[in-house]
């Protein structure tokens, strides 16, 4: 369906229409974030490329005013990369509940989890979930749906149907599957036929397999989706996966030490193909706020060691932090979160870092994350339910106001029922934003990933590329 668009340098004359012809359009104050390739030297070619491009941009200006255009925009926009990603958190509901019916799993109604022990209190049983006498709604498996995911969470009171708050809604999910076995393979090839679906060319996902066999196996996984794309629709793509090895914060300091010596093992073997290294858990836990300190003396050392021994290639941190706000943490943890998450925690990029306005430093820290291109990947979805929905559009357009580059992302996208299309659909609503600018966001996920230089540039060039065949395939839809 697409092929690659041959990229050749535009003609002073064919630069100065494409200027005159933005220059009378609405969008002419939204600079592009990069030029659209060129499929000839001539004037003539030049001038099509940038008539195509004011059409574009006129006609997206005009499908934010429907949600459903909106959608079927940038369903097939390409979106670079999804950066912040738990497999563990991405399978969607139905499938769970499936997975745990098929494993004869009782579902506790009052611990709100999944269990082989029958429950000493109300429970559904396996049978329960598939009952064909219930034709219309099935009470078993509505309640576990809600359960499982965020729809039932006000937004704006930051709390569910039974008054919990979000943040602890979102992560009791964790407790409720524990004991069903969910295929990681299974995971993964969900993510990769939505990459492919949506447009997205690379994946950092956080979880870490542990033989370069499962690695092997997963790539040949994703040429067998990229094939069969091909061969049944026609659509010819790319797609790049990495994985972040991940600490928990909530363990003893000694098995924290113990993880992140595995972790750094892994980092150093190629074949796992780990592009960094991460913490997750909820920063609010009280483990996590009483060894914070301590942790971050390990990954400082950690990373020390690494620059001696590995100076070309230290360790590299993309860090979970600032997920917070002064409903579920003291001022004195917001204040310095961030700051410290930089300084001792060496994060070359943040995860959420919500908490950015609090920090002591706000100012130097934005400063810094700018001129060193310290990204922040942003969940908006995510956020929105666990956290302040207000506090998170606000944070969105601190970092954007002061430059630091921001990628959206769709963390959990399984819980809280989103993909990276709805992520920029709710972005643009949210704040308004220009097609130029979704390209720009897109161009961003690739230059703050954990990728080398040499793969940046290589994946940039491929998302421009895509981009052209894109704009010409919308332009051909344009009524």
């Amino acid at each position: 369906m697409r092929g690659r668009a041959e990229r050749m340098r535009r003609p002073l004359a064919g630069a100065l229409l494409v200027l005159l012809v933005l220059t009378m359009l609405p969008l002419a104050a939204c600079q592009m974030g990069a030029e659209l390739p060129q499929r000839a030297e001539s004037g003539n070619a030049a001038s099509t490329v940038s008539n195509r491009s004011a059409r574009i941009n006129s006609w997206f200006e005009s499908c934010k005013s429907s949600e459903q255009e909106l959608i079927a925009f940038l369903h097939k926009m390409p979106k670079g990369a999804d950066l912040h990603n738990h497999p563990s958190g991405a399978i969607d509901a139905e499938d769970v509940i499936r997975l745990a019916a098929e494993q004869g799993l009782y579902y506790d109604r009052d611990n709100r989890r999944f269990t082989a022990e029958l429950p000493t209190g109300p429970y559904w049983s396996p049978g329960d979930f598939t009952d064909p006498t219930k034709t219309q709604v099935n009470p078993a498996y509505s309640e576990v749906m809600n359960d499982l995911t965020m729809r039932t969470v006000d937004t704006e009171a930051n709390r569910d149907a039974e008054g919990r708050i979000g943040h602890d809604h979102f992560f009791d999910y964790f407790t409720a599957i524990h004991e069903v076995d969910i295929p990681k393979d299974m995971l993964i090839e969900k993510l990769i036929r939505e990459a492919v679906s949506q447009r997205i060319a690379y994946l950092e996902l956080m979880t870490t397999y542990n033989t370069p066999e499962d690695v092997q196996r997963i790539e040949e996984l994703k040429e067998q989706v990229l094939a069969e794309a091909q061969e049944e629709d026609g659509v010819v793509w790319h797609l790049e996966i990495n994985y972040i090895a991940s600490l928990s914060r909530t363990v003893p300091l000694d098995q924290f030490e113990a993880q992140l010596a595995n972790a750094t093992a892994k980092y150093y073997t190629p074949d796992l193909k780990v592009a960094g290294i991460t913490i997750l858990a909820p920063e609010d836990n009280p483990i996590a706020l009483r060894d914070y300190d301590a942790q971050m003396d390990l990954i400082d050392a950690a990373y020390a060691k690494s620059l001696e021994e590995h100076p070309d290639n230290p360790l590299r941190f993309s860090l979970h932090a600032g997920e917070l706000t002064l409903e579920n943490a003291p001022y004195s943890v917001l204040s310095t979160r961030l700051s410290d998450t930089l300084e001792r925690g060496h994060a070359v990029r943040v995860d959420h870092g919500a908490a950015i306005a609090w920090d002591n430093e706000v100012y130097e820290l934005l400063t810094r994350m700018r001129e060193e291109n310290i990204g922040v990947t942003v969940c908006l979805t995510s956020n929105e339910g666990i956290l302040d929905e207000d506090a998170f559009r606000s944070q969105f357009a601190l970092y954007r106001s002061h430059d630091v580059p921001v990628s959206l992302a769709t963390d959990d996208e399984g819980i809280v029922r989103t993909n990276l299309t709805a992520e920029y659909a709710k972005a643009v609503q949210w704040f308004d934003l220009s097609y130029p600018e979704l390209r720009e966001l897109a161009q961003t996920g690739i230059r703050i990933s954990l990728l080398s230089e040499e793969e940046k540039a290589a994946q940039l060039e491929l998302l421009e590329e895509d981009f052209a065949a894109f704009e010409e395939y919308i332009a051909a839809q344009i009524p």
